[in-house]
């Protein structure tokens, strides 16, 4: 038999090749005896050659020796034999797929490809059926996704408010969720981006509850952005207390686009306080919770402040709202407060837009405020506007919140101020109690609200800037303030009549910052009595994203939604100049030689207690300086003491478990301690005002300490670092800073424990709950 191998060469029979006996014909056997044996002369025959080697039935070749070569056998052909002996049907059995004529490898051999191939289809099923549960677990969560946020709400993760809110930011956020669970692992530049709708779910729901959002992240396969890119994110907004530079900015580019759009951009200015809960905190080098209006300047002397002057713009013929500062604050006189309105004006005229109106509520200091900037609430000579400070030829008109107006008419009523009808018949607080009380007694109301609050007003009395009830003093303000809201409404239609086709009166009440001071209380959950620092963090990320909905003692009329801001930046006093006005550096004369620890154990400076307690502190300190030095063996071998010469104190203490510090780290937390000792004596036990105290503190420690021998086992190893990657040097200032940062919380606690006073917020809360309220 002659076959021609694939590679070209003759293929060559040898003593193990077999034949399939499917291509013989039962007449080339030898079946005489027990064994069937093929005969010498037998010839294969039987072919199923594919199509393309197979002979064409008709030719459209014409030439001689084109048609010779068609009737040529190839040589690898052989034509079936027709001899007598082989009937029609065993001659056109052929086999049913073209195969090899030859077993090339061992029966060994061949039993092991067969396993490979039976464990790689294995593992093919395997592989296909994960696809399949993927896919799967996918249109589930497509399912489940639709439904998460009552999911939620059910759990008892978000409010009523917060739910409200997601649903209406759902839209598009499925699919875009599905996309990053299906990239996931995948290196797709698009990767690291997100969709603006995800962006505004994944805000919105981590501002309502970060419990909340870390469980939607981990049942979807952390498809939502890591928390920490969201603070990323807030991080362009600077949230310090004065005017926010990045909400002026936003605000230029916003009548820019107005401008554009062929519209003059008109707002109103509005401001309010809202309560803060007297708090100290010290966080990123400084403390929070002091009187600061964002001028920069660091006093000591400064008190806790208790309330936050917050500033917002309203459009008037838009829809947009957008906060401009505040002020954290103990109480501000109506000048000062006029200073403020006065520069907020201004810088809103540098963006381009026109303030026409300035809106607040009714205590004497905000009147002060009005008479201060030139407007008059005199009866006898009322004037709704004043000039306008940055435009000559403009006015603003004065607006006093008419809710609150309502209330102090109200408040004044039902006192027994004497009221009378067009036909001087006198009107009776009386008259309304006898209302409610046949209401009740009928069980239906005669078109109208009033209910038991209503007549229950007393305990919700609206106060002044003093904290004394409005009702107490002199009863005209909120008369007065209805005449002057309709004269403003009148004054502010025929001014802007061209730019106004229409004026929403609700675009000038103070709802908008009432709503505002509801989003943020909404982010502390169940406490509404927010800190210096709890406040900021919120009203950084309602600057971001504008898909929080607030919920409060007003109720939402449209849809008016805060603008986005952008970044800012701030400047810091240097390390040196506040240790020298702090005086905590040591006056040294001259330079002496490097002093052995075991020589200066007496020369703290502090008491027996304070070294004990220093003593056990340094423990702590060791466990949080290794983690910012473990990168240098050395250095966190140092740190330890392995000799058992610690304090008597901390082996007292120990009972198997206490890290012992080295001499080392001892001294550098007694000075440390001494630096707080001339400070707080420098600030007559007041806390510094300052950023970056904990570097302070840290360069007082490294230069009070340059005399003292201070880890000896490392004095080699210092020359083999870098002038500027000194580890000696960084491993004083990072022992000085973390004992620094725990003493700083500690002092802020302590004043907060302090200024607060007895603690009545469990006794009452569960007061409140024993009522069933």
């Amino acid at each position: 038999m002659k076959r021609i191998e694939s590679s070209g060469k003759m293929w060559m029979p040898t003593k193990n090749t077999k034949l399939c006996s499917a291509h013989f014909l039962p007449d080339c056997f030898d079946q005489t005896g027990q064994t069937r044996r093929l005969k010498a002369d037998a010839v294969p025959t039987i072919f199923n050659f594919p199509e393309h080697v197979k002979q064409k039935s008709s030719s459209s070749r014409t030439t001689t020796t084109a048609k010779r070569a068609e009737t040529s056998t190839p040589l690898d052909v052989i034509a079936p034999s027709t001899s007598s002996s082989s009937t029609p049907d065993e001659a056109n059995t052929c086999i049913s797929i073209e195969h090899g004529y030859a077993i090339s490898h061992s029966p060994r051999k061949l039993k092991r490809m067969l396993d490979d191939s039976q464990d790689k289809t294995v593992q093919v099923k395997k592989q296909l059926k994960a696809e399949k549960q993927k896919t799967k677990r996918l249109n589930q969560k497509v399912t489940e996704l639709n439904s998460v946020v009552n999911s939620l709400k059910d759990k008892g993760m978000i409010s009523e408010n917060c739910a409200e809110v997601l649903e209406n930011t759902f839209n598009g956020v499925p699919k875009n969720i599905m996309l990053r669970v299906l990239q996931k692992g995948q290196n797709y530049k698009s990767r690291a981006t997100y969709s603006e709708e995800l962006k505004a779910f994944a805000m919105t729901l981590h501002f309502y509850s970060a419990k909340a959002y870390d469980y939607v992240r981990e049942t979807f396969d952390l498809a939502l952005p890591h928390p920490r890119q969201l603070r990323s994110w807030y991080s362009d907004v600077d949230g310090d207390p004065g005017f926010t530079r990045s909400a002026f900015e936003a605000l230029r580019l916003q009548t820019e686009k107005d401008e554009t759009a062929g519209k003059k951009t008109l707002c109103c200015l509005m401001l309010d306080e809202m309560a803060l809960r007297k708090h100290v905190e010290f966080l990123n080098g400084k403390y929070h919770g002091f009187v600061d209006i964002g001028n920069g300047i660091v006093d000591d002397s400064t008190p806790m402040a208790k309330d936050a002057l917050v500033l917002i713009a309203v459009a008037v013929n838009g829809s947009w709202k957008i906060p401009l500062g505040y002020f954290v604050i103990d109480g501000m006189s109506g000048r000062e407060r006029a200073n403020l309105v006065k520069e907020c004006l201004h810088r809103l005229h540098d963006t381009g837009a026109s303030a026409i109106a300035l809106t607040c509520d009714g205590p004497s200091c905000h009147l002060s405020m009005l008479n201060e900037l030139g407007a008059c609430m005199a009866p006898d000579m009322l004037r709704s506007s004043f000039p306008h400070p940055a435009d000559a030829t403009a006015n603003v008109q004065m607006m006093l919140d008419a809710c609150h107006m309502l209330k102090l008419v109200r408040n004044a009523f039902a006192e027994g101020a004497v009221c009378c009808d067009i036909n001087g018949r006198p009107i009776s607080w009386k008259f309304v109690e006898i209302l409610h009380e046949l209401q009740e007694t009928e069980g239906l109301r005669l078109a109208n609200k009033l209910k038991i609050g209503h007549l229950e007003w007393r305990k919700q009395k609206m106060k002044d800037a003093a904290g004394y009830c409005i009702v107490d003093g002199k009863r005209k303000t909120g008369f007065l303030g209805f005449l002057c809201c309709l004269e403003s409404v009148r004054n502010i239609f025929h001014e802007n009549v061209g730019s106004l086709k229409y004026l929403l009166t609700y675009k000038l009440s103070q709802d908008h910052l009432e709503l505002f001071f509801s989003s943020v209380r909404a982010r502390g959950g169940f406490n509404n009595n927010p800190t210096t620092l709890q406040f900021k963090a919120a009203y950084k990320r309602l600057l971001v994203h504008h898909n929080v909905k607030a919920s409060g003692n007003c109720l939402i009329r449209d849809k008016t939604q805060i603008l986005h801001a952008a970044q800012n930046v701030s400047m810091a006093e240097t390390a040196m100049a506040v240790c020298r006005k702090y005086n905590i550096i040591e006056q040294q004369t001259e330079v002496a030689d490097a002093v052995d620890l075991d020589e200066i154990q007496d020369m703290t400076g502090l008491s027996e207690f304070k070294e004990s307690a220093v003593s056990y502190i340094a423990g702590y300190v060791v466990k949080m300086a290794r983690k910012q030095v473990q990168s240098c063996k050395k250095c966190v071998d140092s740190l330890i003491d392995e000799m058992g010469n610690s304090h008597l104190f901390v082996q007292f203490k120990d009972r198997g478990g206490l890290v012992k510090p080295s001499k080392s780290v001892y001294r550098i937390c007694c000075e440390t301690e001494r630096c707080f000792e001339s400070l707080l004596k420098t600030t007559d036990g007041k806390l510094p005002q300052t950023d970056k105290m904990t570097l302070v503190i840290s360069t007082a420690v490294l230069f009070n300490l340059s005399h003292v021998d201070l880890f000896p086992e490392l004095t080699m190893h210092m020359f083999d670092t870098t002038v500027d990657d000194n580890h000696l040097a960084e491993l004083i200032q990072t022992v000085a800073k973390c004992y620094a940062k725990i003493k700083l919380h500690h002092l802020g606690k302590r004043l907060s424990d302090s200024a607060t006073g007895p603690k009545v917020r469990k006794q009452l809360t569960k007061l409140i709950l024993f009522k069933h309220q």
